[in-house]
Formats: C-alpha cells, sequence, structure tokens
C-alpha cells in the first residue's frame, strides 16, 4: 500500500533535528520514503538541520544533566 507523506510535517521534523529514522516512526510511513523526501524537498536546509541536531542534543544533554542531579 502506497503511503502519502506531508511535506511539511517532514519539513517541521527535519528542522526541529530529528532524523530520517524518527521521523519514518513518528509519521508511521518507511525510512526510505522519508529520506526520497528530505532528498528531493529540502537540500537546501541542511545547514539549519545539522545546527538543530546540536541544539536538539544539547537541550537533552542538559535535562538528562537536571534529572539526574535530583534523583540521586
Amino acid at each position: 500500500m502506497l503511503r502519502l507523506i506531508c511535506k511539511d510535517k517532514v519539513r517541521k521534523l527535519y528542522l526541529k533535528g530529528y532524523n530520517a529514522a524518527e521521523i519514518s516512526k513518528n509519521l508511521d510511513v518507511s525510512i526510505e520514503t522519508v529520506r526520497k523526501c528530505i532528498q528531493r524537498n529540502f537540500k537546501d536546509l541542511k545547514r539549519v538541520h545539522e545546527i538543530a541536531i546540536i541544539q536538539r542534543k544539547e537541550a537533552l544533554r542538559a535535562i538528562k544533566y537536571e534529572s539526574n542531579r535530583y534523583i540521586s
């Protein structure tokens, strides 16, 4: 069965720093479909995506640090 994906949803998640596997899981479509969508439509957003990945990792690291600090 062919599943269509919404480019806007992929774009929003891509700009938040999610990778193709995480986007495909979130939208319940195949990873190859998401990869092709990103490849065809969002080549120009690669630099913005890389910055978002770094920001997302730093935020998760800060949350983990604070939760470990208060739990222990």
